[in-house]
């Protein structure tokens, strides 16, 4: 049975329930809310203004009425949703019927004179004959495609399917023709809703801000009719952290064990990002090397001041950073084992740097240094500044790292050594270059100069 909620002779607000009622208005000028369900409302005489809401719901229209000005949501009789009728009280030919601006309807009572305007409304009922304004069983109406947005790794999304869809004659919808659904998308046919699993494995293979979008089709039944629609869903992924694993460490030793390597190896889920940066970097003791695949190498500057200075039986590490293409970063640690060898050190100052009969590795570091070596086969490091080398009796094999053609006042002092007399002696006698270095000959002794070429030297790099 409906809920019967009456009005008075005067002006009244009438609002129904949430189910089926019978709204009388009586006289005055009243305003009739139906809400949902399947109302009946009757505004009686006067002039009134009915919202039928939700349902299938029929309005009586007497004689005497009219329907004027309404508050919500325009003017005169709002269907709302679900199929609606307004029934009048005469034959079709007493009336005039006319469609007016914004998809209203007109109808002019051309006995008592009243007139009624109507919006979403299917159905003309008369004494006479039934109008029907939309065909009867409609296909369902569906708006547009849903569109559904997820993010990776950010759990369930759960949609209406039958969001964007109605049925003109109310009929209950349904979902049918469904389509095959994409690995992490199920529907739930009780609520006829899509979830989507931001955690599926099927998205982790999106890297961070890539989009994927995914497309299901389906049918919208009222029992009768079918009208194809669609879900779009994009899912946008984020970064999954990769995993390092392989070799990441390596043994060197000053003097004897000059490099290590090893294979390094990346897994991301993120499609095309299971690679190293390739890359060199220094590190406190040697250079580093890695490839994309994750093959490395190190170099110990063997030569170098932080080297050369380590203790027999000390060891340090090298601590190295690299990282996957993704961000990811790992260390790789060198262990660097210190040897008995000489050490000769300046100091920022100018300083005199003289050898003995061993072989020594002498650093000047900073000022204008005067460096001999002696004997035995050096090696020799100027440092900053103008850098003096000086070579006399039987030096042996001794190498500059660093000497510089175009630094001022660096020069090589040959004036106590056999053989040498001036430059062009030098270089058509003694001088040779080998592998981007040059070669300082003088019986069984030599000088190397390394990574200088000969094409780089000068008569004023030289004192003879």
């Amino acid at each position: 049975m409906p809920t019967l909620i009456d009005g008075t002779a005067g002006n009244d607000l009438l609002t129904g329930t949430s189910g089926n009622d019978f709204i009388r208005g009586y006289a005055g000028n009243d305003r009739l809310v139906g809400l949902a369900g399947d109302d009946t409302l009757d505004g009686g005489a006067g002039t009134n203004q009915i919202d039928a809401g939700d349902g299938n719901d029929t309005i009586l229209i007497d004689g005497s009425a009219s329907n004027g000005v309404m508050r919500t949501p325009a003017t005169g009789i709002d269907g709302g949703a679900g199929v609606d009728t307004i029934q009048f009280a005469g034959a079709i030919s007493s009336f005039h019927i006319v469609q007016i601006a914004g998809g209203w309807l007109q109808v002019d009572d051309l006995v008592n004179g009243g007139r009624t305007l109507a919006v979403n409304v299917e159905h003309l009922q008369f004494t006479d004959t039934d109008l029907w304004l939309v065909p009867q069983d409609s296909a369902p109406v569906v708006s547009g495609d849903l569109a559904i947005s997820v993010t990776e790794g950010a759990g369930l999304v759960t949609i209406d399917a039958l969001a964007n869809a109605h049925d003109p004659e109310g009929a209950a919808l349904a979902v049918t023709g469904l389509s095959a659904l994409p690995e992490g998308v199920s529907f739930d046919p009780l609520s006829h809703s899509f979830t989507v699993d931001g955690n599926a494995g099927a998205f982790d293979a999106l890297a961070a801000g890539e989009q994927l979008t995914l497309r299901i089709d389906y049918g919208v039944t009222d029992g009768t009719s079918v009208t194809a629609t669609s879900g779009l869903i994009t899912v946008t992924g984020t970064n999954d952290a990769a995993q390092v694993a392989g070799v990441l460490a390596g043994a060197v030793s000053e003097d004897s064990v000059l490099t290590a390597s090893g294979q390094a190896s990346v897994s991301d889920a993120d499609h095309g990002q299971s690679a190293f940066v390739a890359e060199t970097m220094a590190g406190l003791y040697g250079n580093l090397t890695i490839d994309a695949d994750g093959l490395w190498s190190y170099a110990l500057n063997n030569r170098g001041l932080a080297v050369q200075s380590l203790a027999q039986g000390q060891i340090v590490q090298d601590l190295l950073t690299v990282q996957s293409v993704d961000g990811t970063t790992s260390t790789i640690t060198i262990a660097v084992s210190g040897a008995a060898d000489r050490l000769i050190v300046g100091t920022e100052a100018s300083d005199r740097l003289t050898g003995t009969k061993a072989a020594e590795q002498i650093f000047g570091l900073g000022g204008f240094d005067r460096i001999n070596g002696g004997g035995g086969n050096d090696t020799l490091t100027g440092g900053a500044g103008g850098d003096t080398f000086v070579f006399s009796g039987h030096f042996g094999h001794d190498t500059i790292t660093d000497f510089d053609p175009s630094a001022a006042r660096e020069v090589i002092n040959l004036s106590r050594v056999t053989g040498a007399h001036d430059f062009a002696d030098l270089v058509a006698h003694h001088m040779t270059e080998t592998g981007g270095s040059t070669l300082l000959a003088f019986g069984d002794q030599t000088i190397t100069l390394e990574g200088v070429s000969m094409s780089s030297l000068t008569a004023a790099d030289f004192l003879f």
